[in-house]
């Protein structure tokens, strides 16, 4: 986000920072830091993340490690437009450039892909529709039906 503070686009952008943890300090001091904690908003353990995910363009999610994200599918599911970094977990559920765009897990890239996607609303509706299709893939009863069909094949 401090890539994108010089950027005529920056006062509209927020960064919505959801959960709790050990970095919580040191991302509020960075945030402070790098002059951008006025568009940066800590909101804590939540519970209402379908509500969070409709009321956001975009969900950024540019982990070092994962596994199959929960909060990567819901926001697919939600229809968001996905940037995320190209590891584990996220392979399986983003196509690149089709249900979401793959970043390299710098600054610049980031925030050249969120100026991006600002900039061109198609995209983002494009990207969040194919998001939702590839997370209902994922859906409870879709697996269920595969691992049905799994079992009575054999």
């Amino acid at each position: 986000l401090a890539q994108l503070k010089d950027r005529e686009e920056f006062s509209h952008i927020h960064y919505l920072i959801c959960g709790r943890g050990e970095m919580w300090a040191s991302l509020e001091e960075s945030a402070r830091e790098l002059g951008i904690s006025d568009h940066v908003n800590f909101l804590g353990y939540r519970t209402d993340a379908p509500e969070l995910y409709k009321a956001s363009d975009l969900f950024v999610f540019v982990t070092l490690r994962e596994g199959l994200s929960v909060a990567l599918m819901e926001a697919m599911s939600s229809g968001m437009p996905i940037v995320c970094a190209e590891i584990r977990g996220n392979t399986d559920l983003v196509d690149d450039g089709i249900s979401g765009i793959f970043t390299e897990n710098t600054p610049e890239a980031v925030a050249e892909h969120i100026l991006d996607l600002y900039r061109n609303p198609q995209r983002r509706q494009a990207l969040g529709q194919a998001a939702s299709e590839k997370a209902a893939l994922f859906d409870e009863k879709h697996v269920l039906q595969q691992v049905k069909d799994i079992y009575l094949s054999m």
